[in-house]
């Protein structure tokens, strides 16, 4: 089809209406030019592969329903399948049934016969709460029902429940929780309608809308399009939303005065402490320090030998566990360099290997790597809070958790409260911190982020191929021991900066 001039009015479905609420343009591009569409990384897909897992799980919630057959190309078979069964009375439910009204069509996750008549409308998020976006995604289903003659009599978001701890068994009634919606639907009848008719209008137009770049390019998502939409803009150097925790208004009353550049930030302008720290740091070009005394007095307080830990976690939104909730963060690996006197490091790990629930095996490991004296650095809180996690879980273990939670160490503190560095780009952690103090980076590891690790580690447990888990199991170990050496790097090197 033609990019600046479509042949015919296009169908709106229920995602293209949820990127026109987003973004006219970026409705515009998936219409009319998906091939600028940016493919979806491994998390992404992760994400869609979780939510179709969940989609399936909620339909055994309702026994004895159809699932309508036929993928997003084949719409007409599924909608002529939908009418010769949305008439038999024997069904309870039926499974992504197909609808279409005033050229907008849409598959329905969930739609339930009420035994007093009627049917209830369900949308099916793999969340655990629910958000303002599902409400207009669901108003947009009841609708194009309500222009299909469905009687529509009630509506609910089904999202995972964050308090669900599973048993045994998946209990798929317990596991997700209700959000009615009716009330929230029947108000946003008219704003449903209304968007519906300027998203045709703006789509029978020849020529994409010219809609400049801003917070909704990433709210509530990144778009697809970000990537090409920006690929014109001129390249800042050092833009002032690299400012710590600078927010939207900050950066809008700036580029109200024609400021974008942190350089070009007047003196006088009020900043916090540590903004002021950063863009002294840009115009000057170099490392910008400040509170010495107090960062050397973190560095003299750590006790030895000191040591470095870092965990691997998983967190699929389907508990696989025994005893854990949705997207709970279950340790399945960690990494722990101990400095010795002598100037060289120790390096010990663990990475549980079986398809089994990680945690004890952790705890135990973690216990015997760790000894009894020392600080243990971390990078972040999350280890604290995996560990205090650990300790609840298993008291008999709690004892010595605790004992190791009280030598935890946090040393983004370290970083952030006293050292800047303009390639820093404004961030503190430690994937842009290490390149910048460390002697390495992440460039030449297989696996060099911590959420494409918990995704091919489930993906190893799973693969038959005994050396092709060996294979992802060396490299995951790879990534979590350059993790602890990065710590120990970026402490050496404020060590050096501080004269210890």
């Amino acid at each position: 089809m033609n990019a600046d001039k479509p042949s015919q009015q296009p169908y709106l479905s229920k995602s293209r209406f949820m990127s026109g609420l987003q973004c006219e343009l970026r409705l515009w591009y998936e219409v009319f030019n998906r091939d600028l569409m940016e493919d979806p990384d491994a998390v992404a897909q992760h994400r869609f592969d979780t939510g179709t897992e969940v989609g399936e799980l909620a339909q055994k919630r309702y026994p004895g329903g159809r699932l309508i057959g036929h993928d997003h190309l084949n719409f007409r078979e599924a909608y002529r399948e939908t009418k010769e069964l949305v008439n038999d009375p024997n069904l309870p439910a039926l499974f992504e049934p197909a609808f279409q009204h005033k050229r907008v069509r849409c598959r329905i996750d969930i739609l339930q016969r009420l035994p007093e008549g009627g049917w209830r409308v369900i949308e099916v998020k793999s969340a655990t709460k629910l958000k303002d976006e599902y409400i207009n995604d669901i108003a947009l289903q009841c609708w194009v029902l309500k222009g299909a003659n469905i009687d529509v009599r009630d509506a609910c978001v089904l999202t995972l429940n964050p308090d669900y701890i599973r048993g045994k068994r998946l209990n798929v009634q317990k596991l997700f929780q209700e959000h009615p919606a009716l009330e929230q639907v029947g108000r946003s009848a008219q704003y449903i309608n209304e968007e519906v008719a300027a998203m045709k209008h703006m789509l029978s137009k020849a020529g994409a809308p010219d809609i400049a770049m801003g917070a909704h390019c990433t709210e509530p998502y990144k778009c697809p399009f970000y990537e090409h939409c920006s690929s014109d803009l001129p390249k800042l150097d050092h833009p002032v939303t690299e400012f710590y925790r600078f927010y939207r208004l900050d950066a809008e009353e700036l580029a109200h005065r024609g400021i974008e550049e942190i350089r070009d930030v007047p003196a006088d302008y009020q900043l916090s402490e540590i903004n002021e720290a950063i863009r002294k740091s840009v115009l000057k070009g170099k490392a910008q320090g400040r509170r010495r005394n107090e960062l050397i007095d973190r560095i003299s307080g750590l006790r030895k030998p000191v040591r470095h830990l870092d965990f691997e976690t998983l967190n699929p939104g389907i508990p696989v566990f025994e005893g854990t909730k949705p997207y709970q963060q279950v340790p399945f690996m960690f990494s722990m360099h101990t400095e010795t006197r002598s100037g060289s490091l120790l390096h010990d790990d663990y990475l549980h290997e079986e398809y089994t629930d990680p945690r004890r095996f952790v705890a135990e490991r973690l216990i015997e790597s760790a000894g009894e004296r020392g600080s243990i650095c971390m990078y972040s809180s999350f280890e604290r809070i995996l560990i205090q996690n650990l300790a609840n879980e298993f008291l008999d273990l709690e004892g010595d958790l605790q004992r190791i939670l009280g030598r935890l160490v946090d040393i983004v503190p370290f970083v952030r409260d006293h050292y800047y560095h303009p390639e820093f780009r404004g961030s503190f952690s430690l994937k842009s911190v290490y390149p910048v103090l460390g002697r390495s980076d992440y460039s030449d590891l297989e696996i060099a982020e911590g959420s494409i690790a918990s995704i091919v580690y489930l993906h190893a447990l799973n693969f038959d191929d005994s050396e092709e888990r060996e294979r992802i199991f060396r490299n995951l170990k790879e990534y979590c021991k350059r993790d602890t050496l990065a710590t120990h790097e970026i402490l050496t090197r404020l060590r050096r900066h501080v004269g210890l």
